[in-house]
C-alpha cells in the first residue's frame, strides 16, 4: 500500500467536516427562501453553503474531497494556478425552510454517500471529470 493510499484511508475514517455559520447583517437579499449552493471542482464536490435571510452556514465536504481535487487536477495536467481556478463552478438550488444548519447537515451525508471511494477514483482517473456523466 503506497503513503498516499495509507492517507486517504486514514481520511475516509470518520466526519472530518469544517463548518462556519453566523448572522448575516446589512445583506441586501433578493426575494425567495433559503438556498443552498454547492461549489465543485469540475465534477468533485467540495464544500456547501446554506443562506437564509438572517443566517449563513458552510461546510466542506469530508477531507478526502479535497485530496481528491488535487490529484485529478494533477491528471489532468492543470497545476497551475489559472488552469486550476478556471475549474471551480457553483450551482445553487432552494432549501426548504426549517434549520439550515440540519439541513446543511444532511446534505453533506448525502453527497458523501453519493461519491463512495470507487465513484470518486473513477472520477480522479479521468481528470475531475465523472466518467459516466452523473455528476449535477
Amino acid at each position: 500500500m503506497s503513503e498516499e493510499q495509507s492517507v486517504d484511508e486514514e481520511l475516509d475514517q470518520g466526519t472530518m467536516r469544517e463548518r462556519q455559520t453566523g448572522r448575516r447583517t446589512n445583506r441586501r437579499r433578493g426575494g425567495g427562501g433559503p438556498t443552498v449552493s454547492t461549489i465543485y471542482w469540475r465534477d468533485i464536490p467540495a464544500q456547501l453553503t446554506a443562506r437564509g435571510a438572517t443566517e449563513q452556514s458552510k461546510v466542506l465536504l469530508h477531507a478526502r474531497f479535497q485530496h481528491a481535487i488535487d490529484r485529478a487536477a494533477g491528471v489532468a495536467g492543470l497545476t497551475s494556478t489559472d488552469d486550476y481556478v478556471k475549474e471551480w463552478r457553483n450551482t445553487a438550488a432552494p432549501l426548504s425552510s426549517g434549520d439550515i444548519s440540519a439541513k446543511l447537515d444532511q446534505l453533506c451525508a448525502d453527497i458523501e454517500d453519493q461519491y463512495p471511494r470507487e465513484r470518486l477514483e473513477a472520477i480522479v482517473a479521468n481528470g475531475g471529470l465523472d466518467p459516466d456523466g452523473a455528476s449535477v
